[in-house]
């Protein structure tokens, strides 16, 4: 399970942001093909501003000391065990850095529109991630998603005017303001089926 996962909830945690405003938000999967994207949006008619662009590259940092693997029913239950079998979550920590770029077509309105999302970042970085393809089997006999929370947070404290890099897909004059936002509790996730005995095994010398 890749970090494409935390891409999506963070760009959809912008769009909860502005979704009673005009602001269009872009994601780290549509930046790469963000004219293509746009274009189709808006049926080939110039682009409209206010727009959030996330982007980050492919690449993340490994943040566990030097561990390679931790497995997670040790900190906490075996997922979905019975006398024979045994699912084993292990996960790696990582953190993941992003950009937001804020495009306006005026710099008033860009340092109000970057005022508000600084505010949200820092007020409400919680997080929720549904991590794919593990159900949790409840006591009750119900099912559920594994809920997983992350924080964003402030990279720096630094907001970058970036207005002299002119984009392709944007006519005439704007504003480009720019901050640095990072998960720093992320996780790879790798889920495998083993027998019960071999993950109690497992855990025992984990204890030692």
């Amino acid at each position: 399970m890749s970090t494409f996962i935390y891409d999506e909830a963070l760009t959809e945690k912008f769009k909860n942001w502005t979704h009673k405003s005009q602001i269009e938000v872009y994601g780290p999967s549509e930046t790469s093909r963000m004219f293509e994207v746009m274009a189709h949006k808006n049926d080939d008619e110039p682009i409209k501003l206010p727009i959030i662009q996330i982007e980050r590259d492919r690449g993340f940092e490994i943040t566990n000391s030097g561990q390679t693997r931790r497995p997670l029913s040790y900190d906490g239950r075996l997922i979905n065990a019975d006398s024979k079998y045994g699912e084993m979550l292990n996960v790696i920590p990582i953190s993941i850095s992003y950009q937001v770029n804020v495009y306006c077509r005026y710099a008033k309105e860009a340092d109000i529109l970057v005022r508000n999302l600084i505010f949200n970042v820092i007020n409400y970085p919680g997080m929720q991630i549904t991590v794919p393809k593990v159900v949790i089997h409840n006591e009750d006999g119900t099912t559920g998603d594994m809920i997983h929370t992350a924080r964003i947070e402030l990279a720096n404290n630094t907001i970058q005017d970036n207005s002299n890099e002119r984009e392709r897909f944007i006519e005439g004059n704007y504003t480009k303001l720019s901050f640095l936002i990072q998960i720093n509790d992320a996780y790879l996730w790798d889920l495998r089926e083993h027998r019960t005995a071999e993950i109690e095994l497992r855990i025992d010398d984990t204890e030692k």
